[in-house]
């Protein structure tokens, strides 16, 4: 949901808050189903495996963030600040890095429109290698 919602009063802002909580509990319904845990494979990881945190790759590829548009019409995203448009102060975004492009894109979804647009394309440098996706 993009568009930001307008409530008139206490009630419709209780009901808002019912049909918002049924939603959220009815997608997080797979975490209460009931499986046998014998037929659930077991993996297990040998007791001296290890993972060295400064050698993990940065893959190609893209990551998402939503965020909303700050006063100054800037956003944050990974504790960076990129220029947006005032005349969206207040509203939400959706902007994503593409690693192989070294690219902030940022997008945005009018009221009453089907897909969101582009709005606005930053550099994104990453001073590290960026390991194919294969």
């Amino acid at each position: 949901m993009w568009e930001r919602e307008q409530w008139t009063d206490l009630e419709h802002i209780r009901s808002e808050a019912k049909i918002f909580l049924t939603r959220h509990n009815n997608r997080q319904e797979w975490k209460y189903r009931k499986t046998d845990l014998e037929a659930t494979p077991h993996h297990k990881l040998p007791k001296n495996f290890e993972i060295g945190v400064d050698s993990l790759p940065i893959t190609e590829g893209k990551v998402h963030f939503i965020r909303q548009v700050k006063g100054d019409g800037t956003i944050s995203v990974l504790n960076e600040d990129f220029d947006v448009s005032e005349s969206l102060a207040y509203e939400y975004v959706w902007a994503t890095i593409d690693t192989k492009q070294e690219q902030l894109k940022v997008y945005y979804r009018e009221k009453n429109t089907e897909e969101a647009g582009l709005i606005k394309i930053h550099e994104y440098k990453i001073s590290e290698y960026i390991k194919i996706f294969e």
